[in-house]
């Protein structure tokens, strides 16, 4: 089965950046230019992502959490709520904190 892409209320996409299927973008989400979100991702409430991210396959981002510019997160990892994302994530990483680091 083929899912579409979810905007939620007060979301904002910008120009360039390319939801794939059976993703969930959130309420007040922000997700900035020419951002690449693959499959099966969520990006939560409150989240701000920067300009020219690539979010792999099946990642969650946690309510409040931002991934700053130029950041790719790989398949099947979690920024946890309130992460800030300034480096790189490879798969199946859990990371938290003020800079983010792995759980």
């Amino acid at each position: 089965m083929v899912g579409g892409v979810q905007v939620m209320a007060s979301a904002v996409i910008q120009t360039g950046t390319s939801p794939s299927i059976n993703v969930i973008i959130n309420m007040h989400a922000s997700v900035d230019n020419y951002c690449d979100i693959e499959f099966h991702s969520h990006i939560t409430p409150g989240t701000t992502v920067s300009g020219d991210v690539a979010l792999k396959s099946r990642i969650h981002v946690g309510t409040g959490a931002s991934i700053i510019q130029g950041v790719r997160i790989e398949k099947r990892s979690v920024a946890g709520a309130g992460a800030v994302v300034i480096e790189d994530m490879p798969s199946e990483t859990v990371v938290f904190d003020v800079p983010a680091h792995p759980k």
